[in-house]
């Protein structure tokens, strides 16, 4: 398959959005009020995905995945959160923000000692990458006004949480 293509998954949403993952770059994740905004959306997140990891001499796993239908609980139990809103939750752990050119914001472990803490890099106004190093694991989240709860749920899904353990961290 051409490397510069990637299978996407692109559903409806809960809340009024298409939902678009790209499962060969695990946790990369977007949404748009229509299916070709939630495309161009996805098409953004993985270049900035990709260029965060080239950026840092990372790995670019190729186009092939397996799929997996697992429960994260009830939907229905999630809140409605912006995207920013959805960074400050799972920012705890320490970010910090180094401004980068390109189309997304990206969130990486401050150091490779430090596996809890993150860094910010500013890649502008399209998706917030959220990167671990030990185990090593990066995600896209869409800085969007509203996340569509099955954004959400593909978020927590790839953190390897569930419904009711973001409904813990919220309170």
């Amino acid at each position: 398959m051409d490397p510069r293509k990637r299978q996407l998954i692109v559903s409806s949403g809960e809340d009024g959005y298409w939902v678009a993952e790209c499962p060969s770059l695990q946790g990369c994740i977007s949404q748009g009020k229509t299916k070709e905004e939630a495309i161009s959306n996805i098409k953004q997140a993985i270049r900035g995905y990709i260029l965060a990891l080239e950026d840092d001499c990372l790995y670019v796993p190729d186009d092939c995945f397996e799929v997996f239908i697992i429960d994260t609980g009830d939907m229905a139990n999630l809140p409605l959160l912006s995207g920013q809103e959805c960074v400050k939750v799972l920012t705890g752990g320490g970010f910090y923000n180094i401004k980068q050119p390109g189309d997304n914001l990206l969130l990486s472990p401050k150091t490779k000692d430090q596996s809890k803490q993150f860094n910010l890099r500013h890649f502008g106004q399209g998706h917030i990458i959220l990167r671990h190093d030990h185990p090593f694991a990066q995600i896209t989240v869409p800085d969007h006004e509203t996340l569509d709860r099955r954004t959400l749920q593909a978020i927590i899904r790839q953190l390897g949480l569930n419904a009711d353990e973001l409904a813990k961290i919220l309170r």
